[in-house]
Formats: C-alpha cells, structure tokens, sequence
C-alpha cells in the first residue's frame, strides 16, 4: 500500500508543472481579465501546440488545414464563452471555481518550493535520524490454535504439541493491530500473557472459542533505515510539500491585512496542506 502511494505521489510530482500549465485554461482565462474585452488576440505558438497535441490524439497530421480551422475555431468559441461568462457574472461566487484555483495554486506552490525534486539518500538518512522514533514495528506473535467446533472443544492437557497437532489445528504469524482486527482485542491480551510453549485456553474471539500454542512472541521496536525506507521515502515527499505551501502561504499573508468585522485579524494558521490532500473549503 504505501509503496502504490509512494509511486502515485512521485510520479505526480514530475509531471505537476505539466499539469498546472495545459490544465482549466478556461478557469485561467476567468481569472485573468485582459486589458481590452472587446479585443481577442490570439498567441500562434499555442494554437500550434493545441493543433499538434490534437492531431496525436486523434492521429491526423499536424498539417492538415482543416484540423487547424476546426481547433481555431473551438479556441475562439471558447474564449468567447469564458468572457460572455464573464460579463454576465457567472464567475463570481462559484465554489467549483474557487476550488479549481486553489488547488492549481497549491500545485504551484509545491512547484515553486521544490518539492517535486528527486529524494537523494542523504536527505532520506537525515530524516530518518531526526524522526527515528516516529518508525516503530508493531508487537508481532506466532501461534497454533484450535477453532472450537459447537460445544466441543478438546481440553489443553489433551492436544499435543503443534507438529503433531490434530487436525484443524492452524498457524498464524502477524501484527498486534491486525491480530485485533481479527480475533479481537481480549484474544490478543490472552496470546500476550500466555506461556510459551503450552497450549492454554479456552479463550473467546470474534470468531469463537479457541485453544492456543504461542510459539513466539516479538515486542514492539524501533524499525531500521532499511525496514522504514518505503514509508520514509513517502513521509519525506509529504513533508516537502507541506513546507513549500507553507512557505507560499506565510509570503502571501504577509501582502494582506485581514479582518473580521472590521476587526484587524492576526495571521489564523490551520492544518498543514498539500495539493494531493485538498481538503474542502468550508463554503462546500
């Protein structure tokens, strides 16, 4: 799981600036009003780059005159569309909107700041040191254990030791956590204070009542450099992100004056935020 995310979010990171520059050009032609309303100039590098981007899409030749009137023509309507939008204000007071472009400037921000700039192993090895304790593996056990069938569960004295257990008898090798979310947390204290090497019980989970043979029992530790990389290496990824919107946001702060009611209102810090973990604005 955290390596899935870990790829998601790297591969996000190299290809966000692309993103944030060919994506919601109409939000960005809402949000940059030009000098002249009346007047519709058109830049012929960028209408090449839409013609050869849709030519790959649908492949037909970059050259083809008519795939040049065709993408003009949708480039001049939907311009059209977003200052006819404009004039009748229908940017004003959109929630969609106001969502698109806080997000792309968070995308910006994370940009601007860096954080889409490949880890290096010393930068991993330096926050692993500083945040050594915040990587611990979880208590581990593994047992045998006997399922009860309908009221007739063996007595402990009578079962032999696993190897030359009965059949049914099973093996299981996990986590605390897990182990919890599986047989409950009362099975889980019993496999804690049992003997090891004896077969004890009954005890009750959520699945029934069962005997058990604790083969070992592991406590929970600080995990190594090496058993911490995957999840590191995503922390790290985070923690950049965060830092550069924060860096974006206290500069931006500092070009306002904010109140509330007319009240001058000193810098308000929340959460930190990153592009990929938009949260919604409380006007949703």
């Amino acid at each position: 799981m955290a390596r899935t995310l870990l790829t998601a979010i790297s591969g996000l990171a190299r290809h966000r600036l692309l993103q944030f520059v060919v994506s919601g050009g109409a939000l960005f032609a809402l949000s940059s009003r030009p000098a002249d309303p009346t007047h519709l100039a058109l830049d012929g590098q960028r209408l090449d780059a839409l013609v050869t981007r849709q030519a790959s899409r649908h492949g037909r030749p970059a050259t083809d005159p008519a795939l040049r009137r065709e993408v003009l023509a949708q480039v001049i309507d939907d311009e059209l569309l977003v200052r006819e939008a404009r004039r009748l204000g229908l940017d004003q007071d959109d929630a969609i909107l106001r969502r698109r472009l806080i997000q792309k400037t968070l995308f910006l921000a994370e940009d601007l700041g860096g954080a889409s700039r490949e880890l290096t192993e010393p930068q991993l090895q330096a926050y692993f040191a500083e945040h050594r304790h915040d990587y611990r593996l979880p208590a581990r056990a593994r047992f045998h254990h006997v399922v009860a069938a309908a009221g007739a569960i063996p007595r402990a004295s009578e079962l032999p030791t696993p190897g030359h257990a009965p059949t049914g008898t099973l093996q299981v090798s996990d986590d605390e956590r897990h182990l919890q979310q599986d047989f409950g947390a009362a099975f889980v204290a019993h496999l804690w204070a049992s003997p090891l090497g004896k077969w004890s019980g009954p005890v009750r989970s959520k699945v029934g009542l069962h005997l058990v043979f604790v083969d070992e029992r592991e406590p929970e530790r600080l995990a190594s450099y090496e058993e911490a990389r995957d999840r590191l290496r995503l922390d790290v990824l985070i923690a950049r992100r965060q830092a550069a919107v924060a860096r974006f946001l206290e500069a931006a702060h500092a070009r306002y004056q904010i109140s509330l009611d007319g009240q001058p209102l000193a810098a308000v810090r929340g959460a930190p935020r990153t592009a990929a973990h938009y949260a919604a604005s409380v006007e949703d």
